[in-house]
């Protein structure tokens, strides 16, 4: 969880969000984002609160490395997202 911290904020700074962009000479940049798969597990109750922060922040840079997976279908998400939405048989709490 930390090294996705540490690439999501060099891709912020790198797109120039953020105060922190201006203060920093030389950031290492990831120009092949090909082998990087963000998975975002979450459940229904989140969709319109937590999951819309994700796609308005994380989403709007990389696309086609983050899916998202749920217990619950969601067409409008689906369609939001490009198709990106997993339905699992996961429980939507943090046990197996």
């Amino acid at each position: 969880m930390a090294l996705l911290a540490v690439i999501l904020i060099y891709l912020l700074i790198d797109k120039g969000f953020g105060h922190y962009s201006s203060h920093i000479e030389h950031v290492p940049t990831i120009s092949d984002l090909d082998g990087l798969v963000i998975a975002v597990k979450t459940t229904l109750k989140f969709h319109e609160s937590r999951i819309r922060d994700i796609i308005d922040t994380w989403f709007q840079l990389a696309p086609n490395n983050i899916y998202f997976v749920t217990d619950t279908p969601d067409a409008k998400l689906n369609e939001i997202t490009g198709g990106k939405l997993i339905v699992s048989d996961c429980s939507n709490g943090h046990t197996r």
